[in-house]
């Protein structure tokens, strides 16, 4: 075996030890979880894939996560992404008021919105390469890829592989052994 394919099996088992690690550590405090959705957020971002070509078009400078709604995410994200990268980009954290130029984001993470504004930001999203994110009950079933929930104190989350394959990204068969697996329920509007 490669010197690199050495590197790259121990880093693979490395990021799953601590993902397997994090699913089985019960919560403590709204910080607490918070800390561990960001943190899951970093290293899902390893097990999906995106188009190259998008990833580079997108955000010359910028890897680019915006939140909508209100949520304590916001904050977390923005100190735990200082001075980070991802796909060798820079990361920016940005709280998103206006919809109009979501395409721009390469990661939303969507909280307390209604139907309406979820449609729309949903459309705005399939077919432009945007990992959706949320914590909102029911959400992944209206088409939101990753969704986070607690379970007996657990952090847990679902995935829609349909609505991420719509969106052109695709998970790993890793992450989606892990993931709790949803479908859409027709339409959400």
């Amino acid at each position: 075996m490669s010197y690199i394919a050495r590197k790259k099996t121990v880093c693979f088992i490395l990021i799953s030890y601590l993902l397997i690690s994090l699913l089985f550590s019960g919560i403590q405090s709204e910080e607490e979880e918070y800390s561990l959705k960001a943190l899951y957020i970093k290293k899902i971002n390893n097990y999906i894939e995106w188009s190259e070509s998008e990833i580079k078009y997108k955000n010359s400078k910028f890897f680019k996560i915006g939140v909508i709604g209100k949520s304590p995410i916001y904050k977390t994200l923005k100190k735990t992404y200082k001075n980070q990268k991802l796909l060798n980009k820079n990361v920016k954290v940005f709280l998103v008021k206006d919809f109009n130029d979501l395409r721009t984001y390469n990661i939303l993470f969507i909280s307390n919105v209604n139907q309406k504004e979820l449609a729309t930001i949903i459309d705005k999203a399939t077919n432009n390469n945007i990992l959706l994110i949320s914590d909102t009950k029911g959400f992944a079933s209206y088409g939101i890829h990753i969704n986070f929930y607690i379970k007996n104190d657990k952090l847990k989350f679902e995935i829609n592989r349909n609505s991420l394959l719509d969106s052109g990204l695709s998970a790993s068969s890793f992450l989606l052994s892990l993931a709790k697996i949803v479908n859409t329920k027709g339409d959400y509007k």
